[in-house]
């Protein structure tokens, strides 16, 4: 993920009138929305708000005044790939017996207090288990969809994602691990469509206290039956069924400059299963 520093060297880099142009505005903030949509999935899984002074302090940085465009197009992003939104939470109702006057100055103040939000789910349950939507290569159809969301969520979470992240962020879709994600992602690997891998011997492994000290934590990615058969048209398609008029064409580039630049980054996987199958 790219720092703040960077984005300032690009502005600094663009023109010698020290005046960004359209273009390279529109790029900050479509960078700057990919890092906020990353920020509220992960965030999630913790079940903690996220609030906006820390969108402005982690995401945003320097840009805390294009605050309302990197938000409103992390929405769209998030609606448009995942079926989510992030919602305001509402404040503490503690002047429910408050005089009226108490109640109007804190109407007055309402701007003061910290907003915070979570996601919220727009994609109803009977979708993500109706098995019509695509066509992928996959033997059982009942896990077509769940397949693909993976599959989505993975690409744009730096290319992988710890199990217990992905265990979470299903919650918020009512999947159940064992039910459904377990026999899922065990398919998958078995068909090479994710590979399975220790987060410890990746790099990317999460410090643990107590009785979880030893506890091992894996990783998926895409698997080499993946990187051949889920092209840029096959995803975008999964995304335009789900939500047809509500597709944007906008999250399309994104997607695809995502699966070009995954190669490099998950070669690792092409030792760990043989796409022959």
């Amino acid at each position: 993920m790219a720092s703040t520093q960077e984005y300032i060297e690009i502005n600094d880099d663009s023109t010698n009138n020290n005046s960004p142009s359209i273009n390279q505005i529109d790029e900050l903030i479509e960078r700057k929305a990919v890092q906020l949509v990353r920020y509220a999935i992960f965030n999630e899984n913790k079940k903690a708000p996220i609030k906006k002074e820390d969108i402005t302090k982690k995401i945003l940085g320097d840009m805390s005044r294009s605050f309302q465009k990197v938000f409103d197009r992390a929405q769209q992003i998030l609606k448009d790939v995942f079926g989510l939104k992030l919602v305001e939470l509402p404040q503490k109702d503690t002047a429910a017996s408050a005089s009226l006057v108490t109640r109007r100055n804190a109407a007055n103040k309402e701007k003061s207090y910290p907003r915070a939000y979570v996601l919220q789910s727009l994609i109803p349950l009977e979708i993500l288990r109706h098995p019509s939507l695509i066509s992928v290569n996959i033997q059982s159809t009942d896990h077509l969809a769940l397949t693909m969301i993976i599959l989505t969520l993975i690409l744009v979470s730096d290319n992988y994602i710890q199990h217990p992240s992905l265990v979470q962020f299903l919650k918020t879709f009512e999947v159940d691990e064992e039910k459904q994600l377990k026999p899922c992602i065990t398919q998958m690997i078995k068909q090479n469509y994710v590979v399975r891998l220790n987060s410890s011997h990746t790099g990317n492994a999460t410090n643990t206290t107590g009785g979880d000290r030893d506890q091992t934590i894996y990783e998926y990615r895409w698997g080499p039956r993946a990187k051949v058969e889920i092209t840029t048209d096959k995803l975008c398609g999964f995304l335009k069924q789900i939500y047809g008029d509500n597709y944007s064409d906008d999250i399309e580039s994104e997607i695809k400059r995502t699966i070009e630049e995954m190669n490099p980054v998950t070669d690792i996987t092409n030792t760990q299963a043989n796409p022959s199958n």
